[in-house]
This record gives structure tokens, sequence and C-alpha cells, in this order.
């Protein structure tokens, strides 16, 4: 068994689909920070998993579909507040005191809180305090991808969060039509004890 912290810098951003239509959201920074247990089944292989929170969102700069209804705005922008819960196997190719590690699994998550500001171009703001309780639904999963090294206790980790799970509330939106999915750059920073 081995444990330990664990910060990252993330890079995200979310994909609408509407029909035959769909919009990628600008990109947004946010990071996620927690503690984490590995336990090693083989030699070299591993699983992880730990409860991490996270500050992710993405933003826009044109119009935006909010409840069926379009905005012509300067700016969007939605911060997410998030527990994560991930589920990762991991491999490592031993150098010396160094290794290459290998890492893929998946993400889950639980939204705490979630919150959009919308500035129009008549210089109007609209503030939503919880977005999770009227477009987006508390529950999320990606699939995490990553590739890095590891020396002694201390590893690095650049990867992608693939999307897979649409975000989008059931009673706000018609799910067989409309698909929001968030995906996003991680790069980890996580020391083992």
């Amino acid at each position: 068994w081995h444990f330990g912290p664990t910060a990252s810098y993330i890079n995200t951003s979310i994909k609408l689909k509407s029909g035959s239509e769909s919009v990628t959201y600008h990109n947004m920074s946010g990071f996620q920070v927690g503690g984490f247990v590995e336990y090693e089944i083989r030699e070299y292989i591993g699983i992880q998993s730990g409860v991490l929170f996270v500050m992710s969102g993405y933003q826009a700069e044109e119009g935006v579909i909010y409840k069926k209804q379009t905005y012509a705005i300067a700016r969007e922008k939605t911060r997410l507040f998030n527990l994560m819960f991930p589920v990762i196997i991991e491999g490592k190719i031993p150098i010396g005191d160094f290794s290459i590690n290998l890492e893929a699994g998946p993400q889950f998550y639980a939204g705490l809180a979630g919150i959009t500001t919308i500035n129009t171009i008549n210089n109007e703001t609209y503030n939503y305090n919880d977005i999770y309780k009227d477009a987006l639904d508390r529950f999320n999963c990606d699939i995490h991808f990553g590739l890095g090294f590891q020396y002694l206790g201390a590893k690095f980790i650049l990867g992608y969060n693939l999307g897979v799970y649409n975000v989008l509330k059931k009673d706000a939106f018609d799910k067989s039509s409309e698909s929001a999915k968030q995906s996003g750059f991680v790069a980890t920073f996580a020391y083992m004890f």
C-alpha cells in the first residue's frame, strides 16, 4: 500500500450538441487537489483511488444556448466545484530509480456547486448561483489517460480526461437529442509514501 497528496492543473471545456449542431466552449483553467491511495496488485502494476476537490469550468464569447434559448452575449463563464473519485490502473516500466508510468481509468464526480456568470453585449450581468439545480446533472464521469514518470516517491503525469457522460439534466433538456460532455488536459504532481 502507498498513499499521499496530489495536486493538478487542469484545463477543461465542454462540448454541447443539439441535434446536428455542436458548440465547443473555450477552455478554462482550474485545479484539483486531494489525497490518494495505491495498491500494488503485482510488481509494476497497481490500482489507485482517492478523493479530490476539483474546480473546473468552461467559457464562451458568443451566443450561448441556455434552457433552449439562445442568448447574445459578450462573455459567459461557468465554474464547477466537484468531488472526484478516480479508479485508475497504473503500469510502471522501471529504469533504475526512475519509472515510466502509464495510467488509465474512470473518474466519477459529485457536483457540489456551479456558478455561471453571463455578461451581455448590453453590459447586463446575470448570475446563476447553482447551474446544477437548473441545467447540469450533479453526477459526471470521464475516462482518464496519462503518461509520466516517477522518481522514488515523486511522480509527474500529463494526461487527458475524455468526457463520456451527458451532464445535461433530464428534466431541463431532451437528452435523446442534446448532450454536453466535459473534457480537458491535466498535469499532475503527486508524492507517495
